[in-house]
């Protein structure tokens, strides 16, 4: 319990410099592909990616995505 269970890891991270962390972006479940992608262009994103729920819970529902076809 390292404090971020039930919390929103998107949340915790803006408290975070830039510098001190990866690239990272909230995407709305049922997001369109094509969004996601918008917005990894404009933050300079490429594959692979992590998806990650918002809200931790050790692990669970974490997705390595490693191409466009996949997302």
């Amino acid at each position: 319990m390292g404090g971020l269970y039930g919390s929103s890891k998107y949340e915790s991270l803006k408290h975070i410099n830039a510098s001190d962390k990866p690239a990272t972006m909230l995407v709305k479940h049922g997001e369109r592909a094509d969004s996601v992608l918008s917005k990894m262009s404009l933050l300079n994103i490429n594959f692979p990616i992590i998806l990650k729920p918002d809200f931790g819970e050790r692990g669970k529902g974490v997705e390595l995505v490693r191409s466009e076809k996949q997302l």
